[in-house]
């Protein structure tokens, strides 16, 4: 069996949040790695900024925050951010995190894996161009449809999730926005029995206009069928939902998605997909998989992201640990996987069950309950 030496090479395919996070601790030790990506990279590419200028409130130096709302009756059910909680918050959209992450990495963009081999002094990533890359370690960072959890695993496949997305974005004067900010710096959360939703601030433009994302998600008849629908549907059907879905929102919130129009609407939708993987550790060898990969989620608990940076810093330790020990590669793999996977079955489940369940107060995601808990 093989074990870690100090001339290790980690190949990690997929350049997410992840798989971004684990190839900077791994430049930061000094360890080979090549990281791969089937996406062109234009979305990752361009400017870069640190967490403390990420956030959208930064120039404005306030704390960012988030408000919790009944959708049925408008009442607030809390607020959640750096100055309620007592501890820092920074929120940020994935790809601003992705952009940040990528700093100083040679991504190899468009490189789509088609399967991988392995022998007894590693394992040899293939691609669909007809390259190849050899290492020590792979890493599946490919997220909720992973190539490499689909050979590794064979025949798994990650569930499609029962509340049906709708997206969209709308540039909104001061007048506008305002009662939204008035609650919570960054935005709002909604929710009700079979609605979740939220609205939030993206940039700021020009003096007095920004822009606002908002999702909302609704669990109501065949997920399938509704699933099938919103797949085909003409951004003026999309739109025309959101409004049906959403009228009955303060008006802050209603008026909002109107004014977004089939223009604003993301087409298709996001298709959310959960991974709930019934093992705690993967088969014997030098393959394994972080992130979405392991355990995509639905959002409702804010988890998704964080999890996945948690099991790069996991996995990293085990490599470090492993090379400084002469380890065997699959123990220190076998190791980890034991640590992150019921990690990520349980994230996995409490999203579930926020998302169906009727209580509005589960809208924060655990946020409030894990808030009161601590200034108990």
């Amino acid at each position: 069996m093989a074990t870690l030496q100090s001339a290790v090479k980690v190949l990690i395919v997929g350049a997410g949040v992840s798989g971004l996070a684990l190839a900077q601790i791994l430049r930061k030790h000094g360890i080979d790695f090549e990281i791969f990506e089937r996406d062109d990279g234009k979305s990752s590419q361009g400017w870069t900024l640190d967490l403390t200028q990420a956030s959208p409130n930064q120039a404005s130096g306030h704390p960012d925050s988030l408000a919790f709302i009944n959708g049925r009756t408008h009442d607030l059910i809390g607020v959640y951010g750096s100055d309620t909680s007592g501890r820092p918050m920074v929120m940020i959209d994935r790809n601003s995190l992705r952009r940040i992450l990528s700093k100083g990495l040679n991504v190899q963009y468009r490189k789509y894996l088609s399967s991988y081999e392995v022998d007894q002094s590693g394992v040899q990533a293939i691609f669909q161009d007809g390259t190849m890359a050899r290492g020590s370690i792979l890493v599946g960072a490919d997220g909720s449809r992973s190539r490499v959890r689909s050979q590794l695993l064979y025949p798994f496949q990650a569930v499609t999730s029962k509340a049906v997305i709708l997206n969209g974005e709308v540039e909104l004067t001061q007048s506008e926005y305002e009662p939204i900010l008035r609650l919570g710096n960054n935005g709002v959360l909604f929710g009700e029995p079979g609605l979740k939703g939220a609205m939030f601030i993206g940039e700021w433009l020009d003096v007095g206009k920004a822009l606002f994302h908002w999702t909302c998600a609704w669990l109501d008849g065949d997920p399938e069928q509704n699933h099938a629908w919103s797949e085909m549907a003409s951004r003026e059907e999309l739109h025309g939902k959101a409004v049906q879905l959403t009228v009955h929102l303060p008006s802050y919130l209603a008026d909002a998605v109107k004014r977004t129009g089939p223009a604003g609407m993301q087409k298709p939708p996001i298709k959310l997909v959960e991974t709930v993987l019934k093992v705690d550790r993967l088969p014997d060898g030098p393959v394994t998989i972080l992130g979405d990969a392991a355990h995509s989620m639905v959002p409702f608990r804010g988890m998704g992201a964080n999890t996945a940076v948690l099991d790069a810093c996991d996995l990293a330790q085990h490599i470090i640990q492993g090379i400084g020990d002469g380890r065997e590669t699959s123990a220190i793999l076998r190791a980890y996987e034991e640590q992150m996977i019921p990690r990520g079955r349980t994230k996995v489940l409490e999203s579930r069950a926020d998302a169906e369940s009727d209580s509005n107060f589960d809208v924060s995601g655990g946020r409030l309950e894990r808030m009161k808990g601590e200034q108990r």
